[in-house]
């Protein structure tokens, strides 16, 4: 049977249950022309029935319905049709129940009323929140039950005195119950975009038709009396509504709802193939589709480009016999155990052949996937041709070791250089000065200015071997890094620089210094290198040095402030090599050197120096140091 037929069937069954209740209510009217007790009977027996109904419909299509509300309804209403029955038979006129007043009725359809109206209420909040129907219907026995008992025992209270009518409690209680359909409305209302547009105008149609017989059973003296009849069509109408809106939502919608879901899955699919397809057609990596015996049955254009092997070329081809090199031909095999136990994915480094015999390096992950058994049916490899970005890490690290090996042996140079040339140049400048103080007064004046040029010629090599030495020594002689003050090293720098301060009236202030990870012999040098050339580069006014400090998140800041001859723009970065100088030995002496230094002691501790300076307006050096050590703390002294 297909879906239009049984659609059809569930409108025609939509169609009869109409029709059906169209009779049942002409019937009802009828029956209030012969017997108000025989009318009661009619409507309390078939409103009964509709929520039986109700609930044995909504019970059988539960999996259909897309949210809760249609369901607590129904179980709200199978209550209340049994509560119903009994206040059926406990109706002044039966005669079934002692006493046959209309009390014990009146509690009975207070207590229906109230069970229904907060069910109105609670409905709506719940629909979508994940309910066990067995619960429900265990809680709603439970209310029912103690609802009994407090008849039975007295405790609830009196809704209808013979001979005075409604009390109080029940004239209230129809006017809270009212209220509370309202709100219901207006809950049910917030959530209109959840229900078709008929289901929805039929569940507000009989709210509104359950106020007005609420409003109706207010005002009645007389049990029996025509506005007690009206009350109870106008519930009669309601129960009727809802059995209508259940009918549609659990026969008809249904198969609606199935066959809209049905197209909107194949649409869905379709749209999600084309879009899996696009990716695999453009990705820039290889895509294969591997059956477990190792024959090829998909790749993508991609692989053309690496191989050469055209797609055609390759499927329903053994994958070791076309792509695997001679050696590795049957390897992936043994990675099916390690799929199977690992979650049906792993990786591997791997090589794949050319069409021209090539060997391509490339990283593959696999998955395997199922087949329509359930069982494994072929391995998606997915790869990535690293080949040039391994050639090209192999010559990074082949030069960056080449490049270390070729530091190492010019510290080794230098070290071994200007230590070496210091024996001779002493034995230099020790007989120049034996020479001048055993015959300086037998040279004639050009003998005299040419013995001055020699030793200080021989002074200034003196200095710049020293400081090459001192160069060469910041990364092979360095000390281990510990935690240095920063303030003890500065004090130490002054006291070094004692002389050099004092002779120039010059004044440093500082800030509190860090703590930092740090090789401290090195920290004092920098600090007395930058110190020192802002003694040495003063103006002239006498020197005024500030030092600060600044905490940023990973390092320190310090900087070093002078009021010093400055530095053009030009020359901040030429500042920091080997032998630069901007201003002849005859105004301000050194090798050139300090500063470079400076440089390389900063980059050993993992930091950056620069300078910020106006020429004329004074210099900042300005270095940072890190929190942690961030590098090798130390290389060993060749």
């Amino acid at each position: 049977m297909n879906g239009d037929t049984k659609r059809a069937q569930g409108r025609n069954f939509m169609r009869s249950s109409m029709i059906l209740a169209a009779f049942a209510f002409g019937l009802v009217l009828a029956s209030s022309l012969i017997s108000y007790l025989l009318f009661h009977s009619l409507v309390e027996t078939i409103i009964s029935v509709v929520a039986f109904s109700v609930f044995i419909i909504a019970w059988t299509a539960r999996r259909y319905m897309d949210n809760n509300y249609l369901m607590v309804m129904s179980v709200a209403y199978l209550f209340v049709g049994l509560i119903g029955i009994v206040h059926l038979l406990a109706y002044k006129g039966m005669g079934i129940f002692p006493g046959d007043s209309a009390n014990l009725p009146t509690q009975l359809w207070i207590v229906s009323r109230y069970i229904l109206a907060i069910s109105l209420v609670i409905a709506p909040l719940v629909m979508f929140r994940k309910l066990s129907m067995n619960w429900v219907v265990v809680s709603y026995a439970v209310v029912a039950s103690i609802a009994f008992i407090a008849i039975e025992t007295d405790v609830f209270p009196a809704a209808f005195i013979d001979g005075s009518g409604l009390t109080p409690f029940k004239i209230g209680s129809e006017y809270v119950i009212s209220a509370l359909m309202v709100i219901a409305v207006l809950l049910l209302y917030r959530k209109r975009e959840v229900f078709l547009n008929s289901i929805f105008n039929l569940l507000v149609a009989a709210i509104v038709f359950m106020i007005a017989g609420e409003l109706m059973f207010t005002l009645y003296a007389d049990p029996y009396g025509l506005l007690n009849l009206f009350g109870h069509l106008a519930t009669l109408a309601a129960f009727l509504l809802v059995f209508a809106a259940i009918v549609r939502t659990g026969i008809v919608q249904p198969y609606d709802v199935i066959f809209r879901s049905l197209k909107s899955s194949e649409d869905l699919l379709r749209s999600e193939r084309d879009f899996a397809e696009a990716i695999i057609t453009n990705a820039q990596a290889i895509v294969l589709v591997v059956s477990l015996d190792g024959r090829i049955l998909r790749v993508n254009p991609f692989i053309e480009d690496v191989t050469g092997w055209k797609m055609s070329e390759l499927v329903s081809r053994d994958w070791a016999e076309a792509l695997e090199p001679r050696g590795d031909a049957g390897a992936w095999k043994g990675l099916i155990p390690q799929l199977l136990a690992s979650s049906n994915r792993t990786a591997f480094s791997g090589t794949l052949l050319t069409k021209n015999g090539e060997t391509r390096e490339v990283e593959w992950r696999l998955k395997l996937q199922e087949g329509a058994n359930g069982r494994a049916g072929s391995i998606l490899f997915i790869g990535h041709d690293v080949t040039e970005e391994r050639r090209l890490g192999r010559e990074l690290s082949a030069r960056a070791e080449e490049l270390a090996r070729s530091n190492r042996d010019l510290d080794q140079f230098a070290y071994v250089a200007s230590h070496d040339l210091q024996e001779p140049l002493r034995q230099v400048v020790a007989y120049l000065g034996l020479l001048d103080r055993k015959y300086g007064d037998k040279l004639d004046g050009d003998a005299k200015v040419y013995m001055n040029y020699a030793v200080d010629g021989s002074t200034r090599m003196r200095e710049l071997i020293t400081d090459l030495l001192a160069y060469s020594r910041v990364e092979s002689g360095g000390g281990e890094f510990t935690n240095v003050d920063m303030n003890d090293a500065l004090s130490d720098a002054l006291s070094n620089l004692e002389a050099s301060l004092s002779a120039s009236n010059a004044t440093v202030t500082a800030g509190r210094l860090p703590t930092v990870p740090a090789d401290r012999t090195q920290m004092v040098q920098l600090l007395q290198n930058l110190i020192g050339n802002a003694i040495k580069y003063r103006g002239n006014e006498p020197p005024t040095v500030l030092i600060d400090c600044k905490e940023e998140m990973d390092h320190w800041t310090i900087a070093i402030k002078d009021n010093g001859i400055g530095i053009a723009t030009e020359y901040h970065q030429k500042i920091f090599q080997m032998f630069q100088r901007l201003h002849v030995r005859e105004d301000y002496e050194g090798t050139g050197i300090g500063l470079a230094i400076a440089k390389r002691i900063v980059e050993r501790h993992g930091g950056n120096i620069w300078v910020e300076s106006e020429e004329g307006r004074g210099s900042t050096f300005i270095f940072t140091l890190p929190r942690s050590v961030a590098r090798e703390k130390d290389r060993s002294r060749p």
